[in-house]
Formats: structure tokens, C-alpha cells, sequence
């Protein structure tokens, strides 16, 4: 399949777009800095965490895809937290695209897009869209930033960037913005009460979008009557440690807090079962990958799946968890991560957490081979994003996580992509200090790394791995062992 034709291809699973979506001036300067008639070619959305970044470039990348009046042969999404995420989520598009074949290694076939993207099409009118989402380096970006003349770039980001393309800062909402959206959401005809909680919460949309949620589902008859019980709920400034530079207060994290136990109260209200699905889905979120989980994976966190699918629609319904555009995936933004981590046990996280992805069984699902070379690099890709998101690094201690990493190793050697294992080689340091140098599941990661990097004709790492694997089996099983 090429990159152009009648309909934009459209890949990667980017947010859908909210029902009250506010009308910023940051809109307007993103269309503006990416006008097709001009010559700029990549915008940096960027600002602090909850001001609604991605939902700015979401709506960007809808009104794009859905144009009338200019033609975009594709409209991509890549979520980029890091540099691995980046080539993977490039790579997955130029496989889909038919640029290379499906078994090519990542950062060739991340490459040969970007290259692809660097020329015109074969039609010559036609424009390409491609959003880097969360991208918390822009280093990771080196390389990988395509500077086409008909290719439009927007990054989305918290670092202050000035080297590349045309910065817009986003921001909280002004006053107005504030008032209309409280107003329209619940429908209470009360501007000045809207003004003092918008004033309270520092005009942050995520915090306002819960706070609109919170007195929807609970009935208030003002916005004073939340706010009240905003001042009296509890707070945990004993234990929340807000990140360097976080500008915002307790009254946010009270408010994401009430957000949250609002949604699972509801859904105790149905039925007990349902309110331990519920916080076990948010437990599990807050420490796996912030891009996204694939939602089918999650009904392993109940004793009925159809269940806990019910229950993260209700999530969804109350604006706590967010899903992709097309729905197959579902994530927690970070800062409602960092205040449901903060009150859950930690052992009930990292149970949750393990349960998912312990769940993907990719060699007995009955899906085709393509489905389950894709399901192992997803699983991959959130062994990833546990490792390297500072939330998440507890999990690094638990047996049972390193167990997931080593046998996900293992199946992907099976189904012959070398590359997965080789994103997850870092396992192998925790492998050797958690579970020792002489453990079994250390000692079959060394050897089944080590094919990986055969496979993907590194053989020096290869031959290194190797060796180590050989002494450490004849030191611990014996020269006369069969393995």
C-alpha cells in the first residue's frame, strides 16, 4: 500500500477528541504555524502537564484527516516518550504502508519513512500529518524529524522548545475559557460561582474536566456545594511529592483524587465486584505505559471479563480513563497516575500491573502470526515504558515482572522478531540482581538474548552473550547437563 490515495491512511492511536472541546487561540497559531501554503513544517505544542496538549493535536489530526479542501495522504500518530518509542511507532507505520517488508529491523524501517516522507508524492498535492505525542526529550526526535515540503510535523511536549520549527505555548485556560466550559458541561447558570472554582484549580483543563464530572454525577445545585466539598476532603501532602517544577497545588490532586473515587464508588454502587475492577484498572494504568494499554488485556483484572469491560467503559464515561480515537486502547493521564499511586497500596499496583501483562498469552491465542508478532512487540512496548517511566520503577523489584520480560523474550525468538527482545536486553541487569546470576530465568534470558542479536546480525554482542550463557550453565548444571 502506498502513501497516497482517495482516503488519508490513518494510523496510531491517538486520542479521541472530547465532546465539550474548548476553542483555544492555540489552535488557531498551530493551523496558522502549519498552513499549507507556507513553508514551516514542524509546530511544538508544548506547556506543562493537564493543559491539553494532545487534545489540541487530536483535534488537529481529525480536522485533517476529515478535510475537504486539502488532501492528506496520511494523518499519523506516534506516541514518543522516549527515542525506542519513537522508531517503534515509525517503523509499525512504514510496515503498514508497505514501505519495507514486515520483518525489517526498526530503526531501517523508521528511517526509510522518514526518507519516504522527505520527498513529494506521487501526486505532488498531497499532505502528510505526523504528531509525535508526550515527547519528554527532543533529542530523542534526532533523525527522526522528516522535513518534507508537503509534510506538516506537530510535537507535543513539556520540554521549552526553541531550535525546532515554530513553538506554541500551551496553557492553562483563560477566565472566560474557564467559566464557559464549567457552564456548558453541567449546565448551572452560575458564571461567578464557575469563576471562584475555576480561580481554585487554577484554570487546568484536566482538573476542570473533573471537577464538571464529579458535580454532573454527584447532582450539585451549585458550584459552591463542590467547592465546599472540595476545602473538606482529605489531602495527602504528607505523601505527595509533586515533581520538580510542578506548578500545580493539593487543591488539583484533590480534585483528581475526588474525580477518581467518584467513578469507583459508582461503580460499587452496582455491584462490589465492579468497584474492585475498577480500582484494580486504575492501579494497573497508573504504572504501565502512559501512551496506552490495549483495553482487551485489562479483562484479566476481574473474574468476568465482560465485566471489567463494562467497568472501563464507565471509567471512559466519567473522563477518569481516556481511549484512542479507534478505541483499542486506553490510558491514564499522568498526573491522575501519580495521585492514584500515591493512595494505593503498593502491592495492590504492582499486582494489578503484573496481571495484565502476565494475561497476554501470545503463543495460545488462536490469532493469525502477523497478529501475534504485533501483540508480542505491544507487549514489548510496555516492558519498555515500565522500565523507563520514573512511576513505574518499583515493578523492577518483582519476580513475577521479570518473569513476564523473559518469557516475552523467549516468544519472540519464537515467532522470529530478534528486535523485541533486543529493546528489552536492560531486563537482563534486573534479572541478575533480583533473582541472581544462577536462575534459571536469568540464565535462559542471557542465551535467548543472545540469539536475538544473532537474528538480527549483531553477532558480536551475539558471541558475548553466548559465552557468558555456556560458562554459567556448566558452572551451575554440570558439562554432562542437556542444556
Amino acid at each position: 500500500m502506498g502513501l497516497t490515495s482517495t482516503h488519508p491512511l490513518v494510523a496510531g492511536s491517538r486520542p479521541i477528541v472530547v465532546s465539550h472541546f474548548v476553542s483555544r487561540d492555540e489552535m488557531a497559531r498551530l493551523k496558522d504555524a502549519l498552513d499549507p501554503a507556507g513553508v514551516v513544517t514542524v509546530c511544538a505544542l508544548q506547556g506543562q502537564r493537564g493543559t491539553g496538549k494532545s487534545q489540541l493535536a487530536a483535534k488537529y489530526a481529525d480536522e485533517c484527516a476529515a478535510s475537504t479542501t486539502v488532501e492528506w495522504s496520511f494523518v499519523l500518530w506516534v506516541a514518543a516518550p522516549n527515542r525506542t518509542a519513537a522508531i517503534d511507532g515509525l517503523a509499525e507505520i512504514a510496515k503498514t504502508a508497505g514501505i519495507v517488508e514486515l520483518d525489517a529491523e526498526p530503526e531501517f524501517a523508521a528511517k526509510r519513512l522518514v526518507a519516504r516522507l522527505n520527498t513529494t508524492g506521487p501526486n505532488g498535492d498531497d499532505y502528510r500529518l505526523l504528531v509525535f505525542d508526550n515527547v519528554e526529550n527532543m533529542s530523542d526526535l534526532d533523525g527522526l524529524l522528516p522535513g518534507g515540503p508537503r509534510t506538516r510535523v506537530v510535537v507535543t511536549t513539556t520540554q521549552s522548545v526553541t531550535t525546532t520549527g515554530v513553538p506554541v505555548e500551551v496553557g492553562v485556560y483563560t477566565a472566560e475559557q474557564a467559566v464557559q466550559f464549567l457552564v456548558e458541561v453541567t449546565g448551572l447558570p452560575d458564571p461567578e460561582g464557575a469563576a471562584l472554582l475555576a480561580k481554585d484549580l487554577g484554570r487546568l483543563p484536566v482538573a476542570l474536566t473533573q471537577a464538571a464530572e464529579v458535580i454532573n454525577g454527584r447532582g450539585h445545585s451549585t458550584f459552591a456545594v463542590y467547592a465546599d466539598a472540595l476545602a473538606g476532603a482529605d489531602e495527602l501532602s504528607s505523601v505527595m511529592q509533586h515533581p520538580e517544577g510542578d506548578p500545580y497545588g493539593l487543591t488539583v490532586d484533590k480534585a483528581l483524587r475526588m474525580g477518581y473515587q467518584d467513578a469507583v464508588d459508582a461503580c460499587t454502587r452496582k455491584a462490589p465486584e465492579q468497584g474492585q475492577a475498577a480500582l484494580a484498572v486504575l492501579q494497573a494504568l497508573s504504572v504501565l505505559a502512559e501512551s496506552g494499554v490495549p483495553r482487551v488485556w485489562l479483562s484479566v483484572l476481574g473474574e468476568d471479563g465482560d465485566v471489567v469491560q463494562d467497568v472501563v467503559s464507565e471509567l471512559v464515561a466519567r473522563h477518569v480513563v481516556e481511549k484512542a480515537a479507534d478505541g483499542s486502547q486506553v490510558y491514564l493521564h499522568g498526573l491522575k497516575s501519580r495521585v492514584i499511586g500515591e493512595d494505593s497500596p503498593g502491592e495492590d499496583v504492582v499486582r494489578a500491573a503484573i496481571a495484565v501483562l502476565a494475561g497476554v498469552n501470545v503463543l495460545n491465542d488462536t490469532c493469525d502470526y502477523m497478529d501475534k508478532r504485533a501483540m508480542i512487540a505491544a507487549l514489548g512496548a510496555q516492558l519498555l515504558a515500565v522500565h523507563t517511566q520514573t512511576g513505574s520503577s518499583s515493578l523492577l523489584d518483582e519476580p513475577d515482572l521479570l518473569a513476564v520480560a523473559s518469557r516475552a523474550i523467549y516468544v519472540a525468538n519464537e515467532l522470529q522478531d530478534p528486535y523485541t527482545p533486543i529493546s528489552l536486553s536492560m531486563f537482563l541487569a534486573d534479572m541478575e540482581r533480583v533473582l541472581g546470576s544462577d536462575h534459571p530465568s536469568t540464565l535462559a534470558s542471557r542465551n535467548n538474548l543472545a540469539g536475538a542479536y544473532e537474528s538480527a546480525g549483531r553477532l558480536g554482542e551475539a558471541i558475548s552473550l553466548f559465552e557468558a550463557a555456556l560458562v554459567d550453565r556448566e558452572r551451575v548444571l554440570g558439562s554432562d547437563h542437556p542444556d
